[in-house]
């Protein structure tokens, strides 16, 4: 019977991660800052590109998070909401050197802690998803080997149909909840008007940001649906379609809205396709397992 092989160190792996994922950070936040200048100044094509590039970044970021390690999306959620937690404390003339920048502008619109959730469930969703993975290659060779016993009734393999359906209502409900909730909380919790209802009102969103990406540990589809829908939405109104038919209307316009938005979606996409792979890599550990097993 042939031995089990050892299984690969990972550590290099977890390096890596942490290593992409501290870099992330400053990256997310320079380009999204770029972005909010171009929209304030009427460069709407920049600022769309902008966000198209560092969407690219962020989507290469999560394959490695999702093939090698998903600590790197926990380690980039902690980092951001770290530097978000000292932009809030931050001194008056350090927010004033960033307001002539327009770095604070992100801060103010809660941006680092939206994307702080979003990656911190992006890494939840990685670590579920591999796991489901190995469970669903386990659970089709427990299907095959009964079905082959003479005088069994075939089973029917388990249809994913409600994970679907779920991960996409929870995405899309989520995201609608959560981003509103969190900017509203947030912009009164900095200003004058704090109340122990805003903050619990903040926690409260971060905590259905963070359900929302890590819904996708059972079905990646609803994340990489409404991630995807979320991108290509604030588009128009960041181009100048000021129409009346433009779905989310003037609250786009002019504002750093539309990028927090964009970028959101970004992440929702990237996190569940980093969900998918996951869950692909978990089946071809499982399968290499139980091949070298036999």
């Amino acid at each position: 019977m042939p031995s089990t092989p050892a299984p690969r160190p990972r550590r290099w792996d977890h390096i890596g991660a942490i290593i992409i994922g501290i870099c992330l950070v400053p990256m997310i936040f320079i380009f999204s800052s770029w972005s909010v200048r171009s929209v304030m100044t009427n460069d709407d094509v920049t600022a769309v590109l902008v966000i198209v590039l560092i969407t690219a970044f962020i989507l290469q970021a999560n394959a490695f998070f999702a093939h090698r390690s998903s600590i790197g999306g926990t380690v980039t959620g902690l980092t951001m909401a770290f530097t978000s937690m000292l932009a809030m404390l931050a001194p008056t003339t350090l927010w004033r050197v960033g307001h002539e920048s327009g770095v604070v502008s992100v801060f103010d619109y809660a941006t680092g802690w939206i994307c702080a959730c979003l990656f911190f469930g992006g890494s939840i969703a990685m670590r579920r998803a591999r796991r489901h993975g190995r469970n669903l290659v386990i659970d089709s060779r427990r299907h095959t080997d009964h079905d082959q016993t003479v005088g069994t009734i075939p089973i029917p393999p388990p249809s994913r149909r409600p994970d679907h359906i779920v991960s996409g209502l929870v995405s899309l409900v989520g995201l609608s909840a959560g981003l509103p909730l969190m900017t509203s909380s947030y912009t009164s919790w900095i200003g004058p008007d704090t109340s122990a209802f805003n903050v619990l009102t903040f926690f409260i969103s971060a905590f259905i940001l963070i359900i929302t990406a890590s819904v996708g540990g059972r079905s990646s589809l609803g994340p990489r649906l409404v991630g995807t829908v979320a991108f290509i939405l604030p588009i128009p109104s960041i181009l100048g379609c000021h129409a009346s038919w433009c779905l989310l209307g003037q609250w786009f316009i002019h504002s750093p809205a539309p990028i927090t938005t964009m970028l959101s979606g970004a992440i929702l996409m990237s996190t569940g396709w980093g969900a998918h792979w996951a869950r692909s890599r978990g089946q071809r550990e499982q399968r290499a397992l139980m091949s070298v097993a036999k």
